[in-house]
């Protein structure tokens, strides 16, 4: 039994020392640079992966191509995160597609900033945890515009922005981590020791 209690003492102070998180945690991908940029991402292109931190969360970021394959990220200034290349010229576009992975940790999405250029319609799917969850549209306009789109309740670990028409930008993701994943963990760990032990004792 004693091992047990230390066990989940052990696991309960890990998920004490983590960063409790109970606000909304936005990661923003504008800036004239990388001394302007809160998540120290330079401008142009960034390859194929970054992981970035903000608030004492972190979050892996990367791109792929129109033929599903490695694609690079690309950052501008003013309009946040595109994929390298055509289609889109350096937007996202074609089947290009932009995943953001916060494995280990669960997060609520909370709201989004699209940048859409040309003034055209168009639309976007939001992948989470490998499922079509969310569909963002957007109508015609007079020209280049930003907007925002709220998720509602949806929550994962890995989102994935995916194009079904040329021309948007990730200007910035706002998510909300769900607490307590450890102590949660530290309680199953109690279950399974205090089993064993009980176990032990009854073939001894």
């Amino acid at each position: 039994m004693r091992i047990a209690i230390a066990a989940l003492f052990a696991v309960l102070a890990c998920a004490a020392a983590a960063p409790a998180h109970a606000d909304t945690i936005t990661f923003d991908f504008t800036g004239a640079d990388a001394t302007a940029n809160d998540l120290d991402l330079a401008t142009g292109d960034l390859g194929h992966s970054q992981t970035v931190e903000s608030d004492g969360l972190e979050v892996t970021i990367t791109a792929w191509d129109d033929v599903g394959d490695q694609g690079d990220l690309h950052r501008n200034g003013n309009n946040g995160l595109g994929v390298l290349g055509s289609p889109g010229a350096n937007r996202v576009g074609g089947t290009e597609f932009i995943k953001l992975d916060f494995t280990p940790e669960v997060v609520k999405a909370a709201s989004s900033v699209i940048f859409e250029r040309g003034g055209q319609a168009g639309s976007l799917e939001v992948w989470i945890d490998g499922s079509l969850e969310d569909t963002i549209s957007w109508a015609a306009g007079a020209g280049n515009s930003k907007f925002t789109h709220n998720f509602g309740s949806v929550e994962g670990s890995i989102f994935e922005f995916r194009a079904k028409t040329d021309n948007f930008r990730i200007v910035s993701f706002s998510v909300v981590p769900e607490p307590g994943t450890l102590a949660l963990m530290g309680l199953g760990m109690f279950g399974v020791f205090a089993a064993a032990r009980r176990r032990s004792r009854a073939t001894s």
